[in-house]
């Protein structure tokens, strides 16, 4: 379908061939980490509610960004239009890139007001990382303003302990209703993806959940680690015995996780759980992108032994940035889904 005031631009909601292709051959960041994501072909099949505007000209997809329809607020997952990147620090902009910008913004006013929505939405967001001036410089050029930050936290073992009493289960109804007093608040919550399983749990000795997590498993070819010598440390770790058994390039693969919780924000507890997820997926390396003023994630911040990753590659701040007509609560903590990570 094609958006009646923007010609330029299609609408559709389920991607073409063509659409797959373009993000398959996206590399991911700039000037800090970059990479590409191995699942798209199959992660697009998942994504909630999707919205396609595609860019076409002579039934050539030049660009794609996608959307997730989550309620009053549409996260942006997908961005692939290379003819909107500036190459500089500044923004030098062809006719048809002034064309292309002004058809986008369009496009948001729209549906921050009425049309397609059936009474517009409070707000897009999206997560850029600050480094990446070029998505920080394409998100300001079509209206979006940061609104708080993201952590991306590293959790690694080379050996992982396993843990008799973590478990996986399908289950969404054990820990849905923990759930939703936790997160239903908070900024960005929606159920859809977060109820989909696996999920691991802990119970204590009454058979009461007293921590859990939903998972995701990603694989990732890594073309630059973070950090100042992450273009060449990315071409050493075959050879570094430690780091290469935890980081693959070629395809690294590692566990995601969300809506984490465990009682009374114990440290040892959450250690628990990370360690026997790890040891039950035979996986090595966990990422948790989280909002850092999480309490469960505060507390064990300077107590938990996170792993040598954590001291090599740090913990890396993401931009939370929205598009809006409304005025959205600073304090208000963040729901992440790991799902928009990857």
């Amino acid at each position: 379908m094609e958006s009646p005031r923007h010609p330029l631009l299609k609408l559709r909601r389920e991607p073409t061939e063509e659409i797959i292709s373009l993000l398959e051959s996206v590399t991911l960041g700039t000037n800090g980490a970059q990479y590409r994501h191995l699942d798209t072909r199959s992660r697009i099949n998942e994504v909630d509610e999707p919205i396609y505007l595609s860019l076409e000209r002579n039934e050539r997809i030049l660009g794609n960004v996608t959307f997730c329809q989550r309620k009053k607020h549409w996260y942006v997952r997908y961005f692939a239009f290379q003819a909107l990147l500036p190459t500089t620090g500044k923004e030098h902009s062809s006719s048809k890139n002034s064309k292309l910008k002004t058809a986008l913004n369009g496009y948001f006013d729209d549906v921050l007001s009425t049309i397609d929505t059936g009474g517009g939405i409070d707000a897009f967001y999206a997560y850029i990382d600050p480094r990446n001036s070029k998505s920080v410089l394409l998100s300001q050029t079509i209206g979006f303003e940061k609104l708080g930050s993201v952590i991306t936290q590293t959790f690694s073992r080379r050996r992982p302990k396993s843990s008799k009493r973590v478990a996986r289960i399908i289950d969404w109804s054990r820990i849905s209703e923990i759930h939703k007093k936790q997160n239903q608040s908070r900024l960005f919550y929606f159920e859809n993806q977060s109820c989909k399983p696996p999920f691991y749990i802990i119970e204590n000795e009454y058979g009461q959940v007293i921590a859990f997590a939903k998972i995701h498993i990603a694989n990732w070819h890594i073309k630059r680690l973070p950090g100042r010598f992450g273009g060449v440390l990315v071409k050493l770790i075959p050879w570094i015995p430690i780091i290469g058994s935890l980081i693959k390039p070629n395809k690294h693969s590692f566990i995601v996780p969300e809506g984490v919780y465990v009682k009374d924000d114990d440290p040892e507890l959450l250690n628990e759980l990370f360690e026997g997820i790890l040891a039950l997926e035979k996986k090595k390396v966990l990422i948790w992108w989280v909002d850092p003023r999480e309490s469960n994630y505060l507390n064990g911040l300077n107590r938990l032994k996170w792993g040598i990753l954590d001291r090599i590659i740090g913990r890396n701040m993401v931009d939370v940035v929205v598009r809006t007509n409304t005025n959205l609560d600073k304090e208000n903590l963040f729901y992440v889904s790991g799902f928009d990570f990857i």
